[in-house]
C-alpha cells in the first residue's frame, strides 16, 4: 500500500546505527603517526620531496551528536612526552547524513556552495572537514560500508588547500585532489588519502599535475590520562569556540 511504502521510505532515511557507531568510534585518546609521501611524480623534471612523518598525541570529542549529524574535535598534544607539553586545537570533522549542501574548495580564497539532488545522496553522510581556526577546508559525500569485520568510508573525489604541513614552506602547487578513506580498526582508526598536486593556470583552472601522494594517519587507543592538558583546554575554552562556529556560520 501507499502507506506501507512511506513508511518504507522514512525507514531508510534513519541513518543506519552501525555508520553513527563507527563515526563515534573515532572519538577518544590516541597516539597518531602521520605520515605523508610522494610517490608517482607526473610533470617533467619533478622529484619527489622526503617524505613527511611525525607522532602526537590526540584527544577527540564529541562536541555534537544527534540522530543525523556528529561532530568530532581534535585537539593536539604536542610534546606529552617532554616536560611542557603544548596543547594545539586541530581539525573538525562534522558529519551530516543525506547532506546534500555541500561548501567546496575552489582553488585560492574560495569556497562555493554545490546542492546536490536528495536522491543522489540517499544512504550518504557528507564529512566536512575545519581548520584549526575553524574556517572551512573540505567537503565530500560518501558511504560507510560494513562487511567481513570492516567499517569503511570513502569520499568521492574533492578538491582541499594546501595542508598546513606545507602551505609555509612552498609555493609550486595549489590544490590537492583528494579521495579519503575512514576505515575503523581494532586499535582505533586510520586515515588514509589519496591525492594529486594540482597546479592551476592564472584564471583558477586545472593546468597540471605534479606528483601524486599517499597519505596514512594511524590513530591507536592509549591512555586517556596522558590527554588530560588537551581535556582541560577544551573544557575551558569549548564555549568561546562555540561563538568561533557561529560565526563562521
Amino acid at each position: 500500500s501507499a502507506a506501507t511504502a512511506a513508511e518504507s521510505t522514512a525507514a531508510s532515511r534513519v541513518a543506519p546505527a552501525a555508520d553513527r557507531e563507527a563515526i563515534l568510534a573515532m572519538a577518544g585518546a590516541f597516539r597518531v603517526r602521520f605520515t605523508f609521501r610522494e610517490t608517482v611524480p607526473l610533470s617533467p623534471g619533478y622529484e619527489p620531496r622526503e617524505a613527511y612523518e611525525t607522532d602526537a598525541v590526540e584527544l577527540v570529542r564529541v562536541i555534537e551528536n544527534r540522530e543525523d549529524f556528529i561532530s568530532l574535535q581534535h585537539v593536539l598534544l604536542v610534546g606529552a612526552d617532554g616536560p611542557r607539553p603544548m596543547v594545539v586545537k586541530h581539525w573538525r570533522q562534522d558529519w551530516a547524513w543525506e547532506d546534500g549542501d555541500l561548501l567546496e574548495f575552489a582553488g585560492g580564497e574560495r569556497w562555493v556552495r554545490r546542492r546536490m539532488d536528495p536522491d543522489s545522496v540517499r544512504g550518504t553522510w557528507s564529512q566536512a572537514v575545519y581548520q584549526t581556526t575553524d574556517a572551512p577546508r573540505y567537503e565530500s559525500v560518501g558511504r560507510w560500508t560494513h562487511e567481513a569485520g570492516r567499517s569503511a568510508w570513502e569520499s568521492e573525489e574533492t578538491w582541499r588547500p594546501l595542508p598546513r604541513r606545507e602551505h609555509t614552506t612552498r609555493d609550486d602547487y595549489h590544490v590537492l585532489v583528494t579521495r579519503n578513506r575512514h576505515v575503523i580498526t581494532p586499535e582505533g582508526w586510520v586515515h588514509e588519502q589519496d591525492s594529486r598536486k594540482l597546479v592551476l593556470d592564472s584564471v583558477g583552472r586545472p593546468d597540471r599535475y605534479l606528483v601524486h601522494e599517499s597519505g596514512l594517519n594511524r590513530y591507536e587507543r592509549c591512555d586517556p590520562a596522558l590527554l588530560a592538558p588537551a581535556a582541560a583546554y577544551w573544557d575551558e575554552h569549548a564555549a568561546a569556540w562555540s561563538e568561533v562556529r557561529a560565526a563562521w556560520r
